[in-house]
This record gives structure tokens, sequence and C-alpha cells, in this order.
């Protein structure tokens, strides 16, 4: 285990030096290191020189309050991600109101109870560390799906969308953030003889496909100016009753080969 992993890195921010007193004391106790700073400025200052896995900010202080400096902490290196926790005396729907639209992850009352606001923040620690890991998996997905040229997409019937992994769009020229759409508007990148066939998928014919319910066939993409020829490889998902309601496909440009 890291020690990074094991004592996470917390900054307190509040002008009230014996409130920070305490604050540092009850992280202590969840295994948290913590740096302080007496107001938004000095914050700021503290996390461009070394951020921290999670930040508590008072909202009312001196100079800069909570709800400016986490604003501009949003804007900094290394502050997008980070989880905020807003601090603060005030109840009043407004002041929640603008605690989240300053950027604070979450909100929480003073004074706190202090085992209750140690596992918040744990919490929130964790809660991060997740939503990285998964952004880094899905990076290096999408890095893989490239070299391979190879896209995903789902067919929900009941809903009647599709839905498309980037190089799926990227592979169909579509733009990058049409990630979902309407059959149709999907089936239009196909060259018109494979749009049947893919439109079939929804009701296959009963000697159509694998007893197992998979489908391989290659279609025309009609790309300008170099049309390819692209891959499908399709799985149906039945209901109970026996009806397809989603379509579970890979595509693979398989022109080159």
């Amino acid at each position: 285990m890291t020690a990074e992993i094991a004592s996470p890195l917390a900054l307190v921010v509040d002008d009230d030096p014996l409130f920070r007193t305490a604050t540092v004391a009850a992280l202590a106790r969840f295994g948290l290191r913590v740096t302080e700073a007496s107001d938004g400025d000095e914050g700021l200052e503290r996390f461009a020189a070394c951020p921290a896995d999670v930040v508590l900010l008072d909202a009312q202080m001196p100079r800069l309050d909570g709800f400016e400096a986490c604003a501009r902490l949003r804007d900094m290196p290394g502050g997008a991600a980070v989880p905020v926790l807003m601090l603060t005396a005030l109840d009043d729907e407004e002041s929640i109101k603008s605690a989240y639209v300053a950027g604070a992850t979450d909100f929480h009352s003073k004074p706190p109870r202090w085992s209750i606001l140690g596992q918040r923040v744990r919490f929130m620690i964790r809660a991060a560390r997740m939503r990285k890991d998964l952004a880094r998996t899905q990076a290096e997905a999408a890095r893989t799906e490239r070299i391979a040229r190879l896209g995903q997409w789902e067919w929900d019937l009941p809903q009647g969308r599709m839905s498309l992994s980037a190089e799926c769009a990227r592979l169909l020229g579509f733009a990058p953030r049409a990630l979902g759409m309407s059959p149709p508007d999907f089936f239009a990148a196909f060259a018109e003889a494979d749009r049947a066939r893919l439109a079939a998928l929804a009701n296959p014919a009963p000697a159509s496909g694998t007893a197992e319910g998979t489908f391989d066939f290659e279609c025309l993409v009609p790309l300008q100016p170099v049309a390819r020829i692209v891959r499908v490889e399709a799985a149906l998902v039945r209901a109970a009753d026996g009806r397809v309601i989603r379509v579970n496909a890979v595509l693979q440009d398989v022109t080159e080969r």
C-alpha cells in the first residue's frame, strides 16, 4: 500500500483557528494528513503548492469567501475533480444552492458531528478515487478500441435508441459526441443494401444467425472520400416471452484485410 493511499491529504480552509484545530484532530483520527489555511486566498495557494485529496471550505471568510474560493479552485490544475465539502453555519436554501453552483461536491453544517464529518470526508475521497480509476479504465479501453479499429454499439428496442462508443461513432462518420441516436439515423451510415439486414436483428428469421442467437456479417460504410468495410458481430438479448429487447454488437474496420 502506498503512502498516498494510506494517508490521504485534506486541506482545511477556515478563518477560525479553534475550528481548524478541532477539524484537524477529527480528521487525524480517521487516518488523514491535514494542512490548514486561514482564508480563501491562502487555501488556493496551499492547493497550488500541494494538491489535496479533499478540500473543506468554510463558506464565510474575510477577503475571499468559500463560494468564490471553490469556483476559483475548479479552474486550477487538479482542482476540477477534487472533492470539496462546504462547511457553514448558514442553513438557508440560497446558501446551499450557492455552494453547489460554485462547484462544491457536498454541503455540511457547522458545528458538525465530528464522527460523521470524518466518515463523510473518507467517503468523498474514496468516491473520487473510484471515479478517477473508472475514467482511466475508460480511457485505456478507448485507446485499445482505436488501435484495433473496433467499436461497440447497443440497440435498446423498448427505448428505440442506439448507444455508440466513441470509436464506433468515429468509424461510422458520426461526431465524437454522437453517442446516442435513433435507429434510422444509425442505419443511414451503412449502404442501403445492408440496412435491412441490420434492422432485421430486432426480429430475426428463425434460420438466421447461430443457435446461440449471434450474428456475424460484413457491411459497407460509404464514407467519403474512402468507403470502408466493417464486420458486425451481434448478440441478441430476449425477454421471457422471446421478444428481442436489446442487441449488443461490435463492429471492426476490416477494409485493409
